[in-house]
């Protein structure tokens, strides 16, 4: 598209180190988070994003 970029604010953030890694959980909205991931054995970054609603009905 043509539209321009929407900002989005972070309703929430969270930062977590654990044995082995550390993560930033971003909440956008309750439709929307993102995980960042820091494994210490990697040279590598996980980016992890949720985003939507299951609304299925049987």
């Amino acid at each position: 598209g043509t539209d321009p970029p929407k900002q989005v604010d972070i309703k929430e953030f969270y930062c977590l180190k654990r044995k082995g890694y550390e993560e930033i959980i971003q909440i956008y909205t309750s439709f929307g988070s993102q995980v960042i991931r820091l494994l210490d054995s990697s040279s590598y970054i996980e980016f992890d994003w949720v985003v939507g609603r299951l609304n299925a009905k049987y």
